[in-house]
């Protein structure tokens, strides 16, 4: 979590230094902004954390700016807080991902309970990112006869089948089976099944 950062914007003053002060209380990163502009031109979107946004800001709304970000490639999870949200609001936010729509005045613990909820969540999403880029690197060093191997392999084709389909000795295809293992980092083919299949599937 210490690599995370919460992002607050709500243009109410006292409420906004009242979360900062929770926050940092809780031993949680954070920076404040009065607007959406101030966050928008601000904003690395690869930063790790998650966003607080109040759902009536000037210019845009919360969920407006949260469409900005989207587009602008921040995947943060999010939370919406709101002094008089309508519940086809809360409907919007949560069809959008939304960690929780808080209603103001809202309690403290519930309050870091779900920003906690929401860096973890972030915390995981990076993680799987990072195992997918991983694993795209390593698929990227396989040569082409190798590629072909382990499509066979994910077939379920055996050694004695996979030689015959391509025209090479058994010999030859354990070559490449131990090959194709060392360059995905797994120690059997029943990982390297489920290595590969999870990054196709995701």
């Amino acid at each position: 979590m210490n690599d995370s950062t919460v992002f607050i914007v709500e243009d109410f003053q006292p409420l906004r230094e009242s979360m900062v002060c929770l926050l940092l209380r809780a031993e949680i990163p954070c920076e404040a902004f009065a607007s959406p502009a101030e966050l928008l031109a601000s904003l690395d979107v690869e930063r790790a954390g998650c966003l607080v946004l109040d759902l009536h800001l000037a210019g845009m709304t919360g969920l407006e700016l949260q469409s900005r970000l989207w587009e602008a490639g921040c995947r943060l999870p999010f939370l919406i807080v709101s002094g008089h949200g309508q519940i086809p609001d809360a409907i919007t936010a949560f069809r959008r991902g939304a960690i929780d729509f808080l209603e103001k005045p809202f309690a403290r613990e519930i309050f870091l309970d779900r920003v906690r909820e929401a860096i973890g969540k972030d915390a995981v999403m990076r993680g799987k990112q990072r195992l997918q880029n991983r694993t795209s690197s390593r698929l990227e060093t396989l040569t082409a006869r190798e590629s072909e191997v382990l499509e066979l392999i994910l077939d379920g084709r055996l050694t004695k089948q996979i030689a015959g389909l391509l025209g090479i000795s058994a010999k030859t295809v354990e070559n490449h089976r131990s090959n194709i293992a060392k360059k995905m980092g797994v120690d059997s083919a029943v990982q390297l099944v489920k290595v590969v299949a999870e990054f196709r599937a995701a």
